[in-house]
């Protein structure tokens, strides 16, 4: 006995998956993170197979405050936050705060909503 459901998603690799999560937009895999004062990382560069780029802003004069993290995948800052607004994380016993990453126009545009 056969029981196909005709309203059934179509069926898609788990490897297709991930490869077309991959390729969206930089944006949708960033995290925004944020340095406790006191506690700035001096932009060394992280990598790994999870992570495309970490840029570090940086001022003359004055510790780092602010970064973005580009992961790989566009699933790895979704997994990262849960349901949180923001996380605290270690990295080299430094604490850093990330956030979902807004562009500059996104950013603007929501806090008029």
């Amino acid at each position: 006995m056969n029981k196909l459901n005709a309203d059934a998603q179509p069926f898609v690799p788990a490897s297709q998956q991930a490869r077309a999560r991959a390729r969206a937009p930089a944006e949708e895999r960033s995290l925004f993170m944020t340095f406790s004062s006191g506690f700035p990382s001096h932009g060394k560069k992280y990598t790994n197979i999870l992570l495309e780029y970490v840029y570090v802003h940086k001022r003359e004069n004055r510790d780092p405050e602010f970064g973005r993290i580009i992961f790989t995948s566009g699933d790895l800052p979704c997994i990262i936050l849960g349901d949180e607004d923001a996380v605290r994380i270690l990295i080299q016993n430094k604490p850093i705060w990330l956030k979902k990453y807004l562009p500059q126009g996104r950013r603007n545009n929501e806090s008029l909503e």
